[in-house]
């Protein structure tokens, strides 16, 4: 590994240890002031005895890429998405992500689709956590090569959704029983958000500038 290689490693772990009590925004301004100081430090790696299996090697490459996304600002959701569409892909594979070729990546799509019988939403999730995961490799120069680079996307049939009729939305609304429930109903169906999205929603407490007049 060479000094870029691991001053950048550095600063990601230090930066992704702190980054709970730091925020986006002091987190940049660490990261950015070590790079500064250590341009003036040579690093060199601690040898020890210990043989790093190859299970571990795929480990520490995902961590490096966990880091980088969660300095990124990715959310815990996301990132727990990634590490374990990532690992069980090389687990399945049976490969490190170095010897990961083209072919390799092809084989297993065929796999998830005959054998395991998955959608094909659920591989192209899958090969979009592996593209995103082997860029940021050849991007560090981490490793050289992106065996995801000419895999394309698997076409999905695109379903035209029915919207509902204004009796169906009367009858929905007729159901709930609580303010609860009908503002959750309201946002469903005014935004069209997602489930996932609606319930990371946080209320905040709204403050008044000056003071509040009663009369």
């Amino acid at each position: 590994m060479n000094q870029e290689q691991m001053k950048n490693d550095l600063v990601n772990e230090v930066v992704y240890a702190m980054y709970h009590k730091l925020g986006d925004e002091n987190a940049d301004a660490l990261k950015n002031c070590m790079h500064m100081f250590l341009t003036r430090y040579e690093l060199s790696e601690k040898s020890t005895e210990v043989v790093v299996y190859k299970g571990d090697e795929t480990q520490t490459l995902v961590r490096k890429f966990l880091i980088a996304k969660k300095i990124q600002g990715c959310t815990d959701r996301t990132l727990d998405f990634y590490r374990k569409s990532i690992v069980n892909s090389f687990g399945k594979i049976g490969k490190t992500p170095a010897e990961v070729t083209p072919d390799d990546i092809r084989a297993y799509i065929a796999i998830r689709q005959i054998r395991d019988k998955v959608t094909s939403v659920t591989i192209n999730n899958e090969l979009r956590a592996l593209s995103s995961f082997y860029g940021y490799m050849q991007k560090e120069e981490i490793l050289m090569k992106n065996p995801t680079a000419t895999i394309n996307q698997i076409k999905t049939p695109k379903k035209k959704k029915k919207a509902f009729t204004e009796l169906e939305i009367e009858r929905m609304r007729s159901e709930c029983k609580t303010n609860r429930e009908r503002a959750i109903f309201e946002i469903l169906l005014s935004t069209g958000c997602r489930v996932s999205e609606l319930t990371q929603i946080q209320l905040t407490e709204k403050r008044t500038e000056g003071p509040i007049c009663i009369s």
